[in-house]
């Protein structure tokens, strides 16, 4: 079943106007994420089949990126489809994923117990 979140395409700059933008002969960047293999749409757009969550952002120009997963790199990378070919672990922070910061870990708001991170 699709459901909002399979295939997501919106503009990759909220609230642009698109008369300025055509006015001006800025492309208008978009991002696309979704699921090559279960969506045509998304797989019409990057040419790039696999199973995973596939992120593909186009700023115009040739600036296109694609964020898949560390698996899929030597694949989409060799494909061509997008000039910078990411996958997750490469645009992490440097201190990681890991849910150091207010809110989180004992004290925090999703410690321990429950909120407030109670034992």
């Amino acid at each position: 079943m699709q459901t909002a979140f399979d295939t997501l395409i919106l503009p990759a700059i909220p609230n642009s106007d698109p008369q300025k933008r055509a006015r001006s002969h800025m492309p208008t960047p978009f991002l696309l994420a979704g699921y090559p293999d279960r969506f045509p749409g998304v797989y019409h757009r990057i040419r790039f089949l696999c199973g995973d969550m596939t992120v593909f952002l186009d700023l115009g120009e040739g600036r296109t990126h694609m964020i898949v997963r560390n698996i899929e790199l030597p694949r989409a990378r060799k494909a061509g489809r997008a000039k910078h070919v990411w996958c997750p672990e490469d645009l992490a922070p440097a201190g990681g994923f890991g849910h150091h910061g207010p809110g989180f870990g004992p004290g925090g708001h999703h410690g321990p117990g429950g909120p407030g991170g109670g034992p």
